[in-house]
């Protein structure tokens, strides 16, 4: 025989279960972002956010921050960007060359808890001519972390963005970032 405590308890779980289940954003209504890419372009940031579905139109986002260029982003995406999967993070060099807007990107990103921080970090001097390069099919993050994986193997530390980022805001800006080198239509890691 049911008790008013269980009753209500049971009543109350079922309502958060009902609730949680409407509320979240299915799989399939997903934008899994596999590549974060960023740069910089006069005096504002330039980023791209190639997904994993390859035929999936790649633009620029030109804002004074990311947190703007989210905004945009997710206003403009059929689908909830999903920023929980990224394999790799593109730093443009002409972005790393401004210590203060780079020092801002690093921040929002830290105070971000979205992002993925396990991701493999490299710097490219044209991240545009990268998304053009020939990748096999695959996307551009998650072929760039198998090219990293290959070429380096796993008994390698990494650079990853977690990394990145307290380093730079300790001081240690000149990190030996592995660069992404793109020719004849194709790229690689230095």
């Amino acid at each position: 025989m049911w008790r008013y405590k269980d009753l209500a308890a049971f009543i109350l779980l079922a309502a958060v279960v009902l609730f949680y289940r409407y509320s979240g954003v299915e799989a399939q209504d997903r934008a899994y972002v596999s590549t974060f890419i960023a740069d910089k372009e006069g005096d504002v940031y330039v980023f791209w956010f190639p997904q994993q579905e390859k035929e999936e139109t790649v633009y620029a986002v030109h804002e004074a921050s990311f947190q703007n260029a989210l905004e945009m982003f997710t206003e403009n995406s059929r689908k909830q960007p999903d920023f929980g999967h990224i394999r790799a993070t593109i730093v443009g060099d002409r972005l790393l060359e401004d210590t203060e807007l780079t020092d801002r990107l690093f921040t929002e990103l830290a105070a971000w808890q979205d992002m993925d921080e396990n991701s493999y970090v490299f710097r490219c001097s044209d991240p545009e001519d990268l998304l053009s390069a020939d990748t096999e099919d695959t996307v551009c993050g998650i072929y760039l972390s198998e090219l990293y994986e290959n070429h380096f193997g796993v008994q390698e530390n990494p650079l990853m963005l977690r990394e990145l980022m307290v380093d730079w805001e300790n001081g240690e800006r000149h990190k030996n970032i592995p660069r992404i080198i793109v020719e004849n239509d194709g790229c690689y890691v230095e």
